[in-house]
């Protein structure tokens, strides 16, 4: 099937996503945004100790499969970026003493509940 006329049908301020979805059947760039527009996950779990939120939410990928490969778009889940990139990767603050297996049971959860609630947005139409 000729590519120029299957992006013919998308309307032009979807271009973009239907091209990333068609190179990468993982990515989702409509699902990070909404992923983005979210409050920092950690916020809301009862965790014995939660540092505060720094600077603006990004779009964590759990671990996939292996080592070095990482879940598509839709498993991602909302951290901060001091909770992501200086706490989560670092297993300091608020997950110092955390052991990888513990971390990797809370990104489960949360990317299940987030898939899920992504998942129910789209049938919504929202």
């Amino acid at each position: 099937m000729n590519k120029k006329w299957q992006l013919s049908k998308v309307p032009p301020g979807k271009v973009y996503d239907a091209v990333a979805r068609e190179r990468d059947p993982k990515k989702d760039p409509k699902h990070l945004r909404w992923i983005r527009s979210l409050p920092c996950a950690l916020l809301r779990l009862p965790l014995p100790r939660v540092t505060p939120c720094r600077f603006d939410v990004e779009a964590h990928h759990p671990t996939g499969a292996g080592t070095g490969l990482r879940d598509g778009d839709r498993r991602s889940i909302p951290l901060c970026g001091f909770h992501h990139r200086e706490e989560l990767h670092r297993f300091a603050g608020t997950f110092e003493g955390w052991s990888k297996e513990e971390v990797h049971a809370l990104e489960d959860v949360l990317s299940d509940l987030y898939e899920y609630l992504g998942a129910r947005r789209r049938e919504l139409g929202r």
